[in-house]
């Protein structure tokens, strides 16, 4: 990518903005390797001598897009833990939060990350491990005070609900399962969230729910 200076950089980087995003929500839309550069630059009102300045192959406009992506997420789903609320509360909206992603992501695209940008995906990987480790302590947080089941191994509970997500967003799982992504992402919520919590646990949720 160019470097940018002086007055142009206020401009630069609202081209540069408007050109991530229209490469997010083509890839999105269709997956990576369906992703032309001319798509690209026509949905972000660009030309294409424009993107190319800014960035030199559709590999790099799509790593680059991805990391943006990611990064948004990340900071969305920390502002989900940093909150003012119940531990209970913050782990209910993380595992939504990531159904969330799911969806938007779709099979197609998680397909593809690792082999268009594999140190991203290694990164991904690193930054879910450190998220989980947070969502891990308020696991510990929540089943001290009663509302997560004491005989709940939460480093298995972490474990399984990892490996489960990692499986339901797999292009060949979701064909062979009978179900639609959308429908695998809100049988692993309802799951993993409701076999977690005690009475009391189900309860403080309700009420925080209902008090939205």
């Amino acid at each position: 990518m160019v470097s940018k200076g002086g007055d142009d950089l206020t401009r630069a980087d609202s081209t540069e903005d408007r050109l991530l995003a229209s490469a997010q929500e083509l890839l999105l839309e269709g997956g990576i390797a369906s992703v032309t550069t001319e798509a690209i630059a026509r949905r972000a009102r660009i030309s294409k001598k424009t993107l190319y300045r800014l960035y030199d192959s559709k590999d790099a406009l799509m790593a680059a897009a991805l990391d943006a992506f990611v990064e948004a997420n990340l900071a969305e789903w920390d502002r989900i833990l940093d909150r003012d609320a119940s531990a209970i509360d913050r782990i209910a909206a993380s595992l939504a939060f990531v159904a969330e992603v799911m969806q938007r992501v779709q099979t197609r695209v998680l397909d593809q990350v690792e082999q268009v940008a594999p140190a991203l995906w290694h990164r991904i990987e690193e930054a879910r491990a450190r998220r989980f480790a947070r969502l891990k302590g308020l696991l510990e947080e929540a089943q001290a005070v009663g509302d997560v089941r004491a005989d709940i191994d939460l480093d298995l509970w972490l474990y399984l609900l990892t490996t489960t997500v990692r499986a339901a967003v797999s292009r060949r799982t979701v064909a062979g399962s009978g179900y639609r992504l959308p429908e695998l992402v809100q049988g692993i919520t309802t799951i993993y969230c409701d076999g977690l919590l005690t009475p009391q646990g189900d309860s403080k949720l309700v009420d925080t729910e209902e008090g939205r």
